[in-house]
């Protein structure tokens, strides 16, 4: 069994105990799960035929979000501030393997969007290329979202007119995905 106290990508399922060890990391809900039944069965060991009232903050979850740096900067050498060599914005941004809502993601656009402002085109350029290479990376599929054509980007024969045209909304995600590796070499 892997389990630490403190959160990992790897560990991200999660166990709060108020009486044991706080909160507790494991890596498969199948452990966290497993440990979460051996906590219930001691507090009715401890206490028997009584009740504890702790027994009812026991709570688990899966982590969906760490804090990451964004739009990180280096000097050029010359600190700005008392030593600073670095500097950046912290989100709580998805783990690798989340589903992103769409909401979420129309806010980190927006969010790009504002602090865009006095950044240069190529700043721009490469603040949306990261976000698309996100959303990529997030999704991970050839095909378009949603789509699970039998030839990747054609319409299927039970889609009447549309069969073995090209899907527009496919060329589009490849497009997407090819602007999110950076320029041509």
């Amino acid at each position: 069994m892997t389990a630490t106290r403190k959160p990992t990508p790897e560990c991200r399922y999660w166990l709060y105990d108020p009486e044991g060890d706080g909160v507790t990391y494991y890596s498969t809900k199948e452990e966290r799960d497993a440990e979460a039944q051996r906590t219930v069965d001691a507090y009715i060991d401890t206490f028997g035929d009584g009740w504890s009232d702790e027994v009812e903050f026991i709570a688990a979850g899966e982590l969906t979000h760490f804090a990451q740096v964004t739009h990180k900067q280096m000097s050029d050498g010359t600190p700005w501030e008392e030593g600073m060599t670095r500097r950046g914005n912290y989100t709580l941004e998805p783990l690798k393997g989340t589903i992103m809502d769409t909401a979420e993601l129309v806010e980190r656009l927006r969010a790009m969007a504002s602090d865009s402002i006095g950044n240069t085109a190529a700043d721009e350029i490469e603040d949306l290329r990261a976000l698309l290479a996100a959303v990529v990376e997030e999704l991970d599929q050839d095909q378009s979202p949603g789509h699970n054509h039998q030839t990747p980007g054609v319409w299927d024969r039970g889609n009447r007119e549309l069969a073995g045209e090209p899907c527009e909304w496919c060329a589009t995600w490849a497009k997407v995905r090819a602007a999110s590796m950076g320029p041509k070499a």
